[in-house]
């Protein structure tokens, strides 16, 4: 029996192991609705369509979850109709979980169900479980993230507490086992937090974090990892700098850097304040070793320029278009270099709350912005205005990724 299988098979049998006088409930559902139109952009950079989604799309999404029998659950079905017909379904199950306490101290976690404890907002290198956040979406109003199944055994004393994991590692795009160790201690008004983590396919890494709250309106935190080798997917041309055409049916896009001698950090350190009139302000600086430097955008560029020039040497035109779309998925949303400092001001407001959010490449300092406003309609409803542009000049980051903005106009009803 594998271990992939082992672990089913253990939550499956706490899972379904009887619990006597636990009716089953629905605890919370939650309705959404959004409307969006997305605008793309074909530059000297990125000469192509269709690498970001472009025009206008509705969706709908049903969440449903509760307690039945001891075991924790929530479904999720999405719908997503684009302009020109593309009708995307989707049902899963996005939490099937039990929590067993051994004892005043031990307890025993199993099935699929979210979990994470780093201190980061805009980016989490502690967090190894489900899905890494969205920074247009770091609360999940569309319930797009996905959990990871695991086991785990947990013992706490109060002040302190201590974790053993076993689960699946969906970070990467090669899913694998995982093994994580957590140590965390509250002292005082400052939190410490440990980790260890060992994926199936790559070496041991070790990091830590801490938070800590300064009078009454301040809060500072930092949290850092460090792992030898990387599985960031990254181009095999920015590895060797010789510029190549690559046939179809080849991949240079991968974990090239998985056996690397090089340690590569991530951390995160910042803080939030909070104003007495409700104004909150959360500042972060983020660092991730694995990304593009400046020096690597720059051979991203010239790659990206030798690839639109393929067709004057000769090249068919579905192979410049083939490593074109290559060269694109180093791009992300996210940010895909290794500086940038995040800035989120948030404020309620008579009636309605606001949000201005922004990722600024310390680079190039080209950013992707964002505004929110939500009004609360009722004690189980609210309606949401996002807007996001990304803005920079000609080869700047943000300024040539293939999404320029997007519109959307949600909706959500809790009962």
């Amino acid at each position: 029996m594998s271990r992939h299988a082992f672990l089913a098979a253990l939550a499956l049998c706490l899972l379904l192991h009887p619990v006597p006088g636990r009716a089953a409930s629905v605890d919370r559902c939650e309705v959404v609705g959004a409307a969006t139109v997305d605008v793309a952009r074909q530059g000297d950079m990125v000469p192509l369509t269709g690498l970001a989604d472009d025009g206008s799309s509705v969706a709908a999404v049903a969440m449903c979850g509760g307690r039945a029998g001891g075991v924790t659950w929530e479904v999720t079905a999405r719908q997503t109709v684009r302009e020109g017909g593309d009708d995307r379904r989707s049902l899963r199950l996005t939490r099937l979980s039990r929590s067993i306490h051994l004892d005043d101290a031990w307890s025993l976690t199993v099935g699929k169900t979210p979990r994470g404890w780093d201190v980061g907002y805009a980016a989490q290198p502690l967090d190894f479980l489900g899905q890494s956040r969205r920074l247009g979406d770091l609360e999940d109003r569309y319930h797009e993230r996905e959990a990871s199944v695991l086991a785990a055994l947990d013992y706490s004393t109060g002040e302190a507490g201590y974790s053993l994991i076993v689960a699946d590692y969906r970070q990467d795009e090669d899913r694998q086992l995982q093994v994580i160790a957590l140590a965390e201690r509250q002292v005082e008004a400052t939190r410490l937090l440990g980790v260890v983590q060992k994926p199936e396919k790559q070496s041991l890494g070790v990091g830590g974090g801490f938070s800590t709250v300064v009078g009454v309106a301040l809060e500072l935190h930092g949290s850092a990892f460090f792992r030898q080798g990387s599985a960031h997917p990254v181009h095999r041309s920015l590895l060797d700098n010789q510029p190549a055409f690559f046939r179809a049916g080849d991949e240079p896009v991968g974990a090239w850097r998985r056996k690397s001698g090089r340690v590569y950090p991530r951390w995160v350190v910042g803080g939030q304040w909070t104003h007495e009139s409700g104004l909150n302000v959360v500042a972060e600086w983020i660092h991730d070793g694995a990304k593009l430097s400046g020096a690597e955008w720059s051979r991203l560029r010239s790659l990206m320029r030798f690839h639109a020039l393929g067709a004057g040497l000769g090249v068919p035109a579905a192979a410049v278009d083939g490593n074109l779309r290559h060269d694109a998925r180093v791009l992300s949303p996210d940010g895909a270099m290794r500086d940038y400092a995040f800035l989120r001001l948030s404020r309620p407001f008579n009636g309605w709350d606001g949000e201005v959010r922004g990722l600024v490449n310390m680079v190039d300092f080209s950013t992707a912005l964002g505004l929110r406003v939500t009004i609360p309609v009722g004690p189980a409803a609210r309606v949401w205005l996002d807007a996001s542009a990304n803005v920079g000049r000609t080869g700047s980051e943000f300024g040539e990724v293939p999404a320029v903005g997007a519109i959307t106009l949600a909706t959500s009803i809790t009962f």
